[in-house]
C-alpha cells in the first residue's frame, strides 16, 4: 500500500511583478544577479514588501519546505517507496517529484534549486531525465486520484491520537493521501478544502508543519518495523 503526503499552500513563490521594484527585492536580486521576479520571496530578505501583498501571512518562508521535504526524503518509508510527496503552492502551482530523489540540504542549495524550477518549469540532470516538474492542476488530480481518501492535518480538526489512526488506516487498506499545511499562518486555501475528507488534530496546540510531518512519517516507520 502507498501513501502521499501533499504538502499545501506552501509558502514559496517567485517575487510578484508587483513588488518586484521593492528596494529590498532589488537588492537581493542584484546580489545573485538575477531579475527581481526571478527570485524566491523570503521573509528574511523582504519582509517590508512583503507587507504589501495581500495574504502577506502566508507568505515568504519557503524553510518551512524545504525542512519538511528533507524529513519525509531522509524517511525510511521514503526511501522504501511507500510514501510520495506533492507539493501545491500558495499560487495554486503543483510539482511533482520523479522516482526518490533527495533535496539539497543546505537552505541557499535548495532555494536555488526552487528559483530555476519555478522559473523553467522543471529540473532535467545531465542525463535529460526529469527530477521535478511544476504541473497543471489537471495532472495533479490524476496524480491524487487513487488516493481514495484524503486527510488534513489541522489544529481546528477532530482530535485523534496519531498511532491509532495510522493504524486503522494501514488495516483498511486505504490508500490516504495526507494534507499538511507548509506555511506559517492562517486556514487552508479553498481550493485544497474542496478535496479533504476530514480534517484531524493530532495534538492539543499548535504544531509546525515539520512536526506534524516528522510524527506521520515515523508512525508509518513502526508500523513498518512491526511487520
Amino acid at each position: 500500500m502507498k501513501y502521499l503526503i501533499c504538502f499545501f499552500d506552501s509558502s514559496m513563490q517567485l517575487v510578484p511583478r508587483e513588488i518586484a521594484s521593492h528596494p529590498q527585492v532589488v537588492k537581493n536580486a542584484l546580489r545573485k544577479g538575477k531579475k527581481p521576479f526571478e527570485t524566491m520571496l523570503e521573509r528574511s530578505k523582504h519582509h517590508k514588501a512583503i507587507l504589501m501583498l495581500k495574504n502577506s501571512e502566508k507568505r515568504g518562508r519557503p524553510d518551512i519546505l524545504h525542512t519538511c521535504l528533507n524529513i519525509v526524503s531522509d524517511s525510511p518509508v521514503y526511501k522504501k517507496g511507500l510514501m510520495d510527496i506533492i507539493v501545491h503552492t500558495i499560487e495554486g502551482k503543483w510539482i511533482i517529484f520523479h522516482d526518490k530523489i533527495r533535496f539539497p540540504v543546505t537552505y541557499d542549495n535548495f532555494i536555488g534549486l526552487m528559483e530555476k524550477l519555478l522559473v523553467d518549469g522543471k529540473i532535467v540532470d545531465p542525463s535529460g531525465r526529469v527530477l521535478m516538474e511544476v504541473v497543471s492542476k489537471e495532472q495533479a488530480l490524476k496524480i491524487l486520484e487513487p488516493f481514495t481518501h484524503r486527510t488534513m492535518l489541522s489544529e481546528s480538526g477532530v482530535k485523534v491520537e496519531i498511532e491509532e489512526y495510522v493504524n486503522r488506516i494501514v488495516k483498511m487498506e486505504r490508500p490516504t493521501c495526507f494534507f499538511i499545511g507548509a506555511y506559517p499562518r492562517g486556514r487552508p486555501s479553498g481550493e485544497i478544502l474542496e478535496m479533504v475528507d476530514e480534517e484531524i488534530s493530532i495534538y492539543d496546540g499548535v504544531l509546525t508543519a515539520w512536526t506534524v510531518t516528522a510524527w506521520l512519517t515515523y508512525e508509518f516507520f513502526k508500523h513498518e518495523t512491526s511487520l
